[in-house]
């Protein structure tokens, strides 16, 4: 997996409209879309204030990663807390990142477009600034032409944008009328489906349709597939445990 470029320390123009985001805004728009599927954990903001245009925030994604913190933290597992206690601290690390070329814009833009609320606003927000690429989990372990129809990015971890050792969470998208799997790997997964929806198999639960506002979750190496139709589907994912890419198979997939 590609490792994020350096960040460029040059500042936007100086704004000239601002808004200001509340932890109850925050909480309130959290709880409306996720309800009781998820149980969130209020997470306190301190009102943050941001620019529209350029962020006065630690850096331009410390208000996704306040959300998805909260998001992960409702999982209920000790992965989970992981991962959000992850996010909470980088939330609040001093960086300055810069808009980056996404060549993944067009398929990632109606997904995003499908996320609401003050979570979409922050995916929006943020897009710009993230690391995107297909999903080959390094040494090419998907063929390009599958991994180029998953555009994903890693925000935290071993390989991701903020550095950290035993977990990773990020952000993919599997397009339409693909299908991933099975497969398998130590790592323990979970994914919180933001829109759009798949057919999900694996070897514990069967077949399952899941979308938006519902998670979904793997054991360590449980052969696992996903199945999209029409529409393609865009989550949160996240690993802990044995989170090396070695253990990782792909033993099937097809494209239509």
């Amino acid at each position: 997996m590609i490792r994020h470029a350096p960040q460029n320390c040059a500042k936007s123009a100086e704004p000239k409209q601002r808004r200001t985001v509340t932890a109850g805004c925050v909480f309130s728009k959290c709880r409306k879309r996720w309800g009781r599927k998820f149980a969130l954990i209020y997470t306190d903001l301190r009102n943050l204030t941001v620019i529209q245009g350029n962020s006065i925030l630690p850096h331009s994604l410390s208000l996704l990663f306040q959300y998805l913190a909260s998001i992960t933290k409702s999982e209920g597992r000790a992965g989970g807390d992981r991962v959000s206690a992850a996010l909470e601290r980088h939330a609040a690390s001093e960086i300055e990142l810069h808009r980056l070329e996404n060549p993944f814009s067009e398929i990632l833009a109606p997904s995003l477009s499908l996320v609401g609320g003050d979570l979409g606003d922050y995916l929006r927000l943020a897009a710009p600034y993230i690391h995107w690429y297909g999903s080959d989990l390094s040494e090419n372990r998907i063929p390009k032409s599958v991994a180029d129809r998953m555009p994903m990015c890693e925000l935290i971890g071993p390989d991701g944008m903020f550095f950290e050792a035993d977990v990773r969470v990020g952000l993919w998208q599997q397009t339409a009328h693909v299908t991933y799997g099975p497969r398998r790997h130590a790592a323990e997964e979970t994914f919180f489906i933001l829109s759009g929806e798949a057919e999900w198999w694996n070897e514990d639960d069967g077949h399952q349709r899941l979308g938006a506002g519902r998670q979904v979750f793997h054991r360590s190496n449980v052969l696992h597939t996903t199945i999209t139709a029409e529409s393609p589907l865009f989550a949160i994912w996240r690993w802990s445990g044995d989170v090396g890419f070695q253990t990782y198979e792909l033993t099937k997939y097809k494209l239509d």
